[in-house]
């Protein structure tokens, strides 16, 4: 820049002079020209040139942007994790979809280890390296393009140790075609002492030996691809067993106790373990049976041995993650009225930990749908497993039985009955009338009359009784009628001339209303048929008195009886009177019915002396 400066220095001195411009000057001018012309482009040419510059200023400022985005989204996920535990890391990467600082979530992230490292491709071939820290922080790293990348070691593992030799398997990603080179040395000494054990293979193990027992090794492993070389150190203790144990499949339950099985890569050792403690004495492994009678809580601790050493006990926690089963509900009835008792079973099922019934709920009403697994939603708890429930329901409507089932390990299930039908409460029959309808020597004949607010039909049944307190026996029964109808009941094959009590009851089928007992009906005396008090009626002139009356003949004896008499005298306060004989039934009575003349005078007659004494009805 010195020099361009002196150049202009030399132009302006030039263009000064006012005696114009000569050809050396013009020659001059156009060197000076070229001259600056070239600096400005060799400038513009070099690595650090304007044109390199602008672009390397674009690119970083497009690596800043999307470091930004990130860190925004990051920053947003790590809230909504701390105030929701459901949300995951999955949704993180989900959210930079969202955010379209990814294209593909299940394409552009890696995981490289389980340590929370990740890398994520943005469209334009960047890429980050994302750690999510203990605390759910996301913090970001550019890394750089897809092709220059250099290869990752996310773990050296050893696999199997003996005390003299050591097995390594390598977990490494971007490796692209590259090698890996194995070295080692003792802990403490230079660098320079590194040994190669393999170099320059594919093998993702490697196996060392001819080392000392109860030393302790560096072990460093070299990864190269064509971008570069990366390295990991891990460190060894010699003599010290080393190798993993794994649980071999599932969990298997049976009445509420697990049974599980173990297994291990490294040869010539056995599997030592415990129950929920590491002290004391190991047992020894079994693979024919596996460890039995394992409860969920439990904890399986075993070690690996070669029958001197062993090595670091592996934990294995026995846990029940299934949702016990559905429930089994048997209901008594699945239709009943209001207020009466309906009966449910509820049988609670699970096979893995097994069911504590005090822990299970369940709650009654005419929500159709799932009320969920919230133990403050269930008012009731049950006392054992099979238990048998009363429900009852005060308001007609479609209900429903939840239970609430709580395995051993605190899994629930919800499982709902099938419909239950409550309808309204049976109304009793109500008696509207009860009349006697006529009467004969040896029958009684009622009418009666019921409504059902219920609009049921109605029976109805009369008593009879020569007591009014007792002995009431029944004496017919209607058919079934519709609510409102009047109904006619005859009590026949009854004493003559005798008293009999009654009464009318009225069922809808579900419940029956009693009517009150009557007073005394009494049956006709023999031979009177018809409803009246003497006979047929005779028009009888009062000669005395001028006026003529009605009077009845009364059929006591088994013919008909003649009046003898006339009206003695005209007056309201003198009765006329005569005797009858009964020759044919050979007894004498005088005739009792009251037969007024138009002008008052009465006549009255008495029963034949043959036996019946009392007033005639």
């Amino acid at each position: 820049m010195k020099n361009i400066k002196k150049l202009e220095t030399v132009r302006d001195n030039l263009f000064s002079n006012s005696k114009g411009i000569t050809l050396i000057v013009l020659v001059v001018t156009i060197v000076i020209m070229l001259i600056l012309a070239g600096i400005t482009i060799e400038i513009a040419l070099k690595d650090e040139g304007l044109v390199d510059l602008a672009k390397q200023s674009k690119e970083q400022q497009l690596i800043e942007t999307y470091k930004s985005r990130i860190g925004i989204v990051g920053t947003s996920w790590s809230l909504n994790r701390a105030l929701d535990d459901s949300i995951t890391v999955d949704d993180l990467w989900q959210d930079m979809q969202d955010a379209e600082i990814i294209e593909d979530k299940d394409r552009d992230v890696e995981k490289l280890d389980d340590n929370g490292n990740y890398i994520i491709t943005v469209p334009e071939g960047y890429k980050f390296q994302i750690h999510i820290n203990e605390y759910d922080d996301v913090e970001v790293d550019y890394i750089g393009k897809e092709d220059n990348l250099l290869p990752y070691i996310s773990a050296i593992t050893v696999v199997n140790q003996t005390t003299n030799s050591v097995e390594l398997q390598v977990s490494v990603t971007r490796l692209n075609g590259g090698t890996l080179s194995y070295y080692y040395k003792v802990k403490g000494e230079l660098d320079e002492n590194y040994q190669l054990a393999k170099g320059n293979t594919t093998d993702l193990t490697a196996n060392i030996t001819g080392l000392t027992d109860k030393t302790t090794y560096e072990i460093k492993v070299e990864a190269t691809n064509e971008n570069g070389t990366t390295e990991k150190i891990t460190e060894v203790l010699i003599g010290e067993l080393k190798g993993t144990i794994n649980q071999k499949g599932e969990t298997q339950w049976n009445n509420g106790t697990a049974t599980i099985y173990l297994e291990t890569q490294v040869p010539n050792v056995s599997i030592l373990y415990q129950i929920n403690s590491t002290e004391g004495t190991y047992l020894p492994y079994d693979d024919t049976q596996g460890i039995t009678g394992l409860e969920h809580g439990d904890t399986v601790f075993a070690v690996l041995s070669d029958g001197t050493n062993i090595t670091d006990y592996t934990s294995i926690n026995i846990e029940d993650d299934i949702p016990p089963q559905s429930a089994i509900i048997a209901l008594g009835s699945q239709t009943v009225k209001e207020g009466e008792i309906i009966t449910a079973t509820v049988t609670h099922i699970d096979n893995e930990s097994g069911v504590q019934p005090t822990n299970c709920k369940w709650v009654y009403n005419t929500r159709s749908t799932t009320i969920g697994t919230e133990e403050s939603s269930y008012l009731n708890t049950f006392n054992s497993n099979g238990q048998t429930i009363n429900l009852t329901a005060s308001t007609a409507g479609t209900y429903y039985l939840h239970v609430l089932t709580i395995d051993k390990a605190g899994n629930k299930i919800e499982t709902i009955s099938n419909p239950i039908t409550v309808t309204a409460a049976n109304r009793a029959p109500v008696i509207a009338s009860v009349s006697l309808n006529k009467k004969t020597t040896n029958s009684i004949t009622v009418n009666a009359q019921a409504t059902d607010a219920d609009n049921n039909n109605l029976t109805y049944t009369l008593y009879t009784s020569t007591s009014k307190s007792s002995g009431f026996t029944q004496k017919a029964k209607s058919a079934a009628t519709t609510s409102g109808t009047q109904v006619t009941l005859t009590a026949s094959g009854l004493s003559q001339y005798t008293n009999y009590y009654y009464y009318i009851t009225v069922t809808d089928g579900t419940e029956t209303v009693q009517g009150s007992t009557s007073t005394a009906v009494r049956t006709f005396c023999p031979g009177n048929t018809e409803y009246c008090s003497g006979g047929r009626e005779e028009s009888e002139d009062c000669s005395r008195c001028g006026g003529t009356g009605n009077m009845y003949r009364c059929h006591i004896c088994s013919y008909t009886m003649t009046y003898m008499g006339t009206c003695l005298r005209c007056s309201n306060k003198i009765l006329a009177s005569d005797r009858i004989d009964c020759t044919s039934c050979g007894g004498e009575g005088e005739i009792t019915t009251i037969s007024p003349c138009e002008h008052g005078m009465t006549y009255s007659h008495y029963y034949c002396e043959h036996g019946y004494t009392s007033q005639h009805d």
